[in-house]
């Protein structure tokens, strides 16, 4: 066998792993989600950060393979990630809502569905959160109005979750 032959059985070892690994965790999120009783947007989510974090390793470990130059590889991504960086200071509040987000869908008592009272003096807000995204969560109040709060001010937030009544048979 010569090194292309081996190269290509390699890739296609990677690429068949890759794709039993990522019916493995797929499943095994499922399992989890269902356990925690997440919302499905809140699964889809979780699971296109892992698939994206799963791509790019493959992506690696193929450019390792293939024998690309890591010093290119390392330069390019030095620069891109320069890039987003100043991107992300100029705007860095986006990064500090994404990252608030990322708390609110892992580690937060709330869940799109909740009645809330957020507890503030200036304006206090009672209402249904109706979703929660990448930068903001929206809460629909009883007067139908929908209220975006930035995920980084409602982590700072006083936030009261309405207890669920239950309906006796």
């Amino acid at each position: 066998m010569d090194i292309q032959q081996i190269k290509i059985i390699e890739t296609i070892v990677v690429i068949v792993t890759s794709i039993g690994l990522r019916f493995l965790v797929t499943n095994l999120l499922t399992r989890i989600a269902v356990s925690f009783d997440f919302e499905s947007r809140r699964r889809k989510m979780i699971s296109k950060v892992i698939n994206l974090s799963l791509y790019v390793l493959v992506i690696l470990i193929l450019l390792g393979i293939w024998g690309v130059d890591k010093n290119r590889v390392a330069i390019y991504l030095s620069s891109t990630l320069a890039i987003l960086g100043v991107a992300f200071v100029a705007q860095w509040s986006h990064l500090s809502n994404i990252t608030a987000s990322v708390i609110l869908y892992f580690s937060h008592p709330v869940k799109i569905g909740d009645s809330i009272t957020i507890k503030d003096k200036d304006l206090p807000v009672d209402g249904r959160i109706s979703d929660i995204g990448l930068f903001f969560v929206t809460i629909k109040t009883e007067q139908g109005e929908k209220i975006m709060i930035s995920s980084t001010l409602f982590l700072q937030k006083i936030v009261q979750i309405a207890e669920e009544k239950k309906v006796e048979n």
